[in-house]
């Protein structure tokens, strides 16, 4: 060993002497969310109590179920402050927590969500995260606002019906519209009524029969022979008496019909609400299919439907 390498290990040997003991009881670095627990996280949802610190530290904990348990205790808290911890959320690279993230601003349901959630809710995102667009879909129906009425509308004319993800994002956006008010948007919405997948047909149907509207019933008619019972059963529940004069539909085409489904139809859903709907029809011909529901059907809620429409 020449002197140099000498020098040099002995230099080294008397650094390391001179480092402080390594304290056996001291924590190593903190990472993001140490500290918090699913015991704490669940101690501030039952005590409703909003710890912005510690909720910070959980959404931001190296564990996505932990992260998910502090946008959950969020969603159950509803308070607007919030909204500004979840918002980075959403571009969690874990789709989960970022779907969580989405319900929970739901949930809070505060405007300033909206611009948060509308870049999320954007159908070429579908394909790869559609739990994510489909709860910012669901969360941006319980703002009621123009930009988020707009997303929705602009989602549902945009997706790509046949691709990966239309069902759960094609879905989320039908359940949601209805509640932004009216006009229902039906030109955004009728083109998902003759989708091939009945899950989505019935969603259609049930958007455009949740808040009564002419041009609404109009669609609805057209699928009255949908072979989907659910779709079937809002089209009976959506053509009233008056939604058929102010349609164009017609009384006597929409009573045709509602005899037709409250007398043949195999799904009881469907005779049901036809039944419940032919009271809106006022007339002897209305009575005579009513009375004879209600006198010979071995089924006591269609017996109810029938004595209602009465």
């Amino acid at each position: 060993m020449t002197m140099n390498a000498v020098r040099l290990t002995a230099a080294a040997l008397l650094l390391a002497a001179c480092a402080p003991a390594a304290d056996p009881s001291r924590p190593p670095s903190p990472s993001p969310g140490d500290g918090v627990t699913e015991a704490g996280l669940l101690r501030l949802a039952d005590r409703r109590d909003f710890d912005e610190g510690y909720l910070r530290a959980g959404l931001a904990h190296r564990d996505p179920a932990m992260a998910r348990r502090a946008a959950w205790v969020l969603a159950n808290l509803r308070r607007a402050e919030g909204v500004a911890l979840l918002g980075p959320v959403l571009a969690h690279r874990d789709t989960s927590v970022a779907a969580t993230a989405a319900f929970a601003l739901g949930q809070i349901a505060d405007s300033a969500a909206v611009p948060l959630l509308v870049p999320y809710a954007d159908a070429a995102r579908a394909a790869a995260a559609p739990t994510v667009v489909a709860e910012a879909a669901y969360a941006l129906g319980k703002i009621r606002h123009p930009q988020a009425r707009a997303a929705l509308e602009t989602l549902l004319r945009t997706v790509d019906a046949d691709g990966s993800g239309a069902r759960e994002v094609a879905g989320a956006a039908l359940l949601a519209i209805w509640r932004q008010g009216r006009p229902t948007p039906v030109d955004a919405i009728e083109p998902w009524i003759r989708h091939a997948d009945p899950e989505i047909r019935w969603r259609a149907a049930y958007a455009l029969a949740r808040r009564p509207e002419p041009a609404a019933t109009a669609a609805l008619f057209r699928a009255a022979a949908d072979p989907e019972p659910l779709v079937r059963s809002f089209v009976a529940r959506a053509l009233t008496g008056p939604m058929a004069d102010s349609s164009g539909v017609g009384r006597q085409a929409a009573w045709q019909t509602l005899r037709g489904l409250a007398e043949d139809d195999p799904a009881q859903i469907v005779r049901i609400n036809a039944l419940r709907t032919l009271g809106t029809y006022p007339g002897e011909p209305t009575l005579r299919v009513l009375l004879g529901a209600a006198g010979s059907s071995e089924h006591p809620y269609e017996v109810i439907a029938a004595l209602e429409g009465l």
